[in-house]
């Protein structure tokens, strides 16, 4: 399966299930999922099989101002080091989708670029408390 990526988008399920009550079958089906789907991850990542980073932004209930909830999970669920996790949504997703002008910060390279309180290589979930945001050279935020 050489140049195959997964993108386990695990939030989905999780941020589903806070949207209705505890009874619903949504919540439930979380519960009956979120383990598996976090042991399968890990055992990819075991395996060497590169994971990338994804919300499927735009589906129902999944907005796309939330991008950090899929990488605080691949982190707090998954187990993933916040370095790996961060690659996951920059430069290993650009790789998976063939755009070497995109994922980092270099010359040549287009970046939309997120500033954050905090360091999120230390605690990614300082990927919450957002400061600004640039896209395509201007700032939005």
């Amino acid at each position: 399966a050489a140049g195959c990526y997964v993108c386990p988008t695990i939030a989905i399920a999780e941020r589903a299930s806070h949207q209705f009550p505890e009874d619903h079958r949504i919540p439930q089906m979380r519960k009956r999922i979120l383990g598996p789907r976090v042991a399968n991850m890990r055992r990819l990542r075991e395996l060497g099989v590169p994971l990338i980073s994804g919300s499927d932004a735009g589906v129902t209930l999944t907005p796309f101002e939330d991008f950090a909830y899929n990488l605080t999970m691949l982190v707090d669920e998954v187990g993933l080091d916040t370095h790996y996790a961060l690659e996951s949504a920059t430069v290993r997703a650009a790789e998976a989708l063939g755009r070497p002008d995109l994922g980092a910060l270099e010359v040549g390279r287009a970046a939309d670029l997120l500033a954050v309180r905090g360091n999120p290589l230390e605690n990614i979930h300082a990927l919450w408390d957002v400061d600004s945001v640039i896209a395509r050279g201007k700032r939005i935020r």
